[in-house]
């Protein structure tokens, strides 16, 4: 019997190496729900019984996040000059003060650039790591879209089939790689907060934006892909940023059909959003206890890159006046550094550097989250049915905001009306006194929550799916190879169009002919009677 037993076991071991896939995922250390996101894609990747390794460099020395908690880690050799432009990037204390317009929002991004290309240069020439990734053998990688130069790292290492993701929803550039055309007359562009349905004077605005994006990205392509460092490395034409990421096997956007903008998409794109939010713990004491101080209790947390530290006095002094104005309410703002004494202590106001904001937006005694609109905490409340004043800083935050309007769940507030207590005061009433809002952010809740197809499944089964049966051309749009000449017709349509001009201009130049010799033929007789 004990035999008959430790065969059953072996048997199943052996299968389940068989079903087990090697899988690498690279997840560098900046923009903590970056990290969370690709930390949350390879755990559960473990679960699902494949074997991960997590490729992490240290870039914001700010961010104490392993990088995974279940997967196997392989610490990459950092380039000390990104660190310090993570670091001590000045981008965190002017965010508060930082115009939502395109050029401003686009310009913050030249800096993680210019830390993304400093790191790509380490990688290339880490001749340890790539013999640590030639010996493991992988089936198959993961990374985010911003990490353009893994994909030709991928195809150096010999990976077979990729897979690339974003922490955000889809952005305008995203589209182009995977042959959808971006249309700004429905698709706002990520940092602008218009919604699909847009007037004269934001589809204007929209345009400018799109046109802004696409000549950011022109203007800063070798910074952002690193194409000539690579094909001087690796051998001339080996890697094409816009081949090689259309390639992939799978784009993962954090991004949820029932709650992100409707548009085109390619069969490649798969919106996982959820996957990211941890099983929710019973909160202990200290904080129960905080919940059942009044009737209602609002969180106010900004993130974790928009720091309230930072936050100019005059806005830090209008959450405090809101605060006092709503004696009745408690309030628990994660503030980075309590002891600074700079926030005055109030009898309904709980000052925090650290809260558990999955677990509290869980528990039915929390009325309202005052929110920057990061996706992960739009997801997050959007999964609990809690309502929302969402208040953007920057990037994506500005779309997420507009999720909340549209989908009628709370208020969406300019960060530059902080300054103005009344008005923080008037639309946390507004969202409480509202049913609307309430009935909607359960409806939604429930309908997250029943997707027919979980996001953790459709993660899972597409990596296996990709894995088993690598790079899948056949789900690649035609448009992928085609010029802008043939995607738009101009090929059909210029020489149609210049056809008819052609045959106007002999039709003219015919009845002109005709006329001149009828009328002149008149004319003559005229004169001769």
């Amino acid at each position: 019997m004990l035999k008959a037993y430790r065969l059953f076991l072996l048997i199943i071991a052996c299968l389940s190496l068989i079903e087990s896939y090697k899988i690498l995922v690279y997840n560098p250390k900046f923009g903590f729900s970056h990290v969370a996101f690709a930390s949350q894609i390879a755990d559960i990747l473990v679960d699902a019984g494949h074997d991960v390794v997590v490729a992490t460099a240290e870039m914001d020395l700010d961010i104490k996040h392993k990088g995974a908690n279940k997967a196997r880690i392989y610490q990459i050799k950092s380039n000390p000059e990104a660190i310090e432009i993570w670091t001590k990037n000045m981008m965190k204390d002017r965010m508060w003060n930082m115009s939502d317009d395109a050029v401003s929002q686009f310009e913050i991004f030249r800096t993680f650039y210019h830390a993304q290309a400093l790191m790509r240069s380490v990688i290339i020439k880490d001749e340890e790591l790539t013999k640590f990734v030639l010996e493991e053998k992988f089936d198959f990688a993961y990374t985010e879209v911003f990490n353009v130069y893994m994909f030709a790292m991928f195809k150096y290492w010999n990976i077979p089939a990729y897979a690339v993701g974003t922490a955000t929803c889809l952005a305008e550039d995203h589209y182009s790689f995977f042959g959808v055309a971006f249309a700004p007359s429905y698709m706002p562009v990520m940092v602008t907060g218009f919604s699909d349905k847009m007037n004269y004077y934001e589809k204007v605005k929209n345009l400018a934006s799109f046109a802004v994006s696409k000549l950011f990205y022109i203007y800063n392509r070798e910074m952002f892909t690193g194409e000539e460092e690579i094909n001087a490395a690796f051998g001339e034409n080996f890697f094409s940023a816009e081949r090689d990421i259309a390639q992939s096997s799978f784009i993962f956007s954090n991004s949820h059909p029932f709650l992100e903008l409707p548009n085109a998409k390619a069969p490649k794109m798969i919106e996982v959003s959820g996957i990211g939010i941890p099983e929710p713990k019973p909160l202990d004491k200290y904080w129960l206890d905080i919940l059942n101080l009044r009737t209602d209790t609002i969180l106010i947390s900004f993130g974790s890159l928009a720091k309230s530290s930072k936050m100019p006095a005059q806005m830090q002094q209008g959450i405090v006046n809101a605060i006092k104005a709503m004696p009745d309410k408690t309030f628990i703002w994660k503030y980075e550094t309590p002891e600074d004494n700079v926030i005055p202590k109030l009898d309904n106001l709980i000052l925090s550097n650290w809260v558990p904001q999955n677990d509290l937006l869980n528990n039915k005694k929390l009325s309202l989250f005052v929110t920057h609109g990061g996706m992960n905490s739009i997801t997050e409340l959007a999964y609990r049915g809690i309502r929302t004043l969402c208040i953007p800083i920057f990037g994506d935050q500005m779309k997420n905001a507009r999720l909340v309007s549209r989908a009628k769940i709370g208020i969406v507030m300019a960060k530059e009306d902080l300054i103005f207590g009344e008005k923080i005061k008037a639309n946390i009433l507004g969202v409480l006194e509202n049913t609307e809002f309430k009935e909607n952010a359960i409806r939604l809740s429930k309908m997250m929550n029943n997707r027919p197809i979980s996001s953790k499944d459709l993660l899972v089964k597409h990596v296996e799916f990709a894995a088993q049966f690598k790079k899948l051309p056949m789900l690649d749009l035609e448009s992928i190879n085609q010029s802008f000449i043939v995607y738009y017709l101009l090929d059909i349509i210029v020489p149609f169009v210049l056809l008819l001009l052609l045959l106007f201009y002999i039709s003219f130049k015919v009845t002109s002919k005709i006329l001149s010799c009828v009328f002149g033929s008149k004319s003559f007789k005229e004169k001769r009677d």
